[in-house]
């Protein structure tokens, strides 16, 4: 009977380590890991809530800091961010991983499948921000169908004075750095970092899009995400290796496959995903934040 237990628990940690293979590699792209998809097959695997959150936060942080890797020698990560926002996230990570032990497991399904619920709002934003914007851009090859025209003034006119306006408008709307904004950097980190400590996930899906309304470009706040994810899932699995809640079968299993895919990923990510690949990660987000919610309940 143990021997069909162990059989099983081994085959649900290959399905974590093929799902989180290739989420990997489509997150690496736009600077997320998506353990949030791993999560729940450690779960089961595991058949602990803290102990799964623990594993999955060290796999993710293996992942972030291969992506992380690749984007810093792209020049795509910002100092100053990994220190207003990923050092604070780090020492929240770490404390509040440390608490974890003094939760029921039930209490971290919850809220990790409500964490779930709230990861896919930004992602189907996005699918529908890239939808409506592809469908307005597919008139503009029509109208401008003379060559001649449509490359002499776009070298030498609009497109120059465009560029230009760009750099100044683009350093303009990205605030200074002025005690409010310092602090709610701060505020962010420390947030998304004890949240991340306790349900196992980098949150990247949550922290892109806040550095993206800070005025980071979309490169840089791709590569900067996933750097502090790197140091904010590091600290949070320090904190819940004292109490042996990291598996390190599972680290070795899924984190190899983790580390190939973000470091492939990385390297494509000028090829986005489209609007269909957004949608369908939130969709799954939202499948299994419900089951763990229910889970959770059931269990109580």
């Amino acid at each position: 009977m143990a021997a069909i237990q162990l059989d099983a628990a081994l085959l649900w940690l290959v399905a974590a380590a093929l799902v989180s293979g290739v989420m990997a590699y489509l997150g690496a792209m736009v600077g997320l890991v998506l353990g949030q998809f791993r999560l729940p097959l450690l779960v089961i695997a595991l058949s602990s809530a803290p102990a799964a959150a623990a594993s999955n936060l060290a796999i993710s942080s293996l992942g972030a800091g291969t992506g992380a890797f690749a984007h810093a020698r792209e020049g795509r990560v910002e100092l100053r961010l990994l220190l207003s926002i990923g050092l604070p996230s780090a020492i929240a990570a770490y404390i509040s991983s440390r608490s974890v032990v003094k939760v029921e497991g039930w209490w971290i399904e919850a809220v990790i499948g409500a964490t779930l619920l709230i990861s896919a709002v930004p992602l189907g934003r996005k699918a529908i921000a890239i939808r409506k914007s592809s469908a307005a851009a597919k008139p503009e090859p029509a109208a401008s169908d003379s060559p001649p025209t449509a490359t002499g003034p776009a070298t030498s006119g609009p497109a120059a004075t465009g560029s230009n306006s760009a750099g100044p408008e683009s350093s303009g709307s990205r605030p200074q750095l002025r005690g409010k904004l310092l602090a709610l950097e701060v505020v962010i980190g420390v947030v998304l970092g004890a949240l991340s400590g306790v349900v196992g996930l980098l949150l990247g899906t949550l922290r892109l899009p806040a550095m993206l309304r800070l005025g980071v470009s979309a490169p840089k706040a791709a590569g900067t995400n996933m750097a502090i994810g790197f140091f904010t899932g590091v600290a949070g699995a320090l904190g819940a290796i004292g109490s042996g809640r990291v598996s390190l079968l599972a680290f070795a299993t899924v984190g190899g496959a983790t580390f190939l895919g973000a470091y492939l990923g990385a390297k494509q990510t000028k090829s986005l995903p489209t609007a269909r690949h957004f949608a369908l990660i939130a969709s799954v987000l939202v499948a299994v934040g419900i089951w763990l919610i229910s889970k959770a309940v059931l269990n109580q």
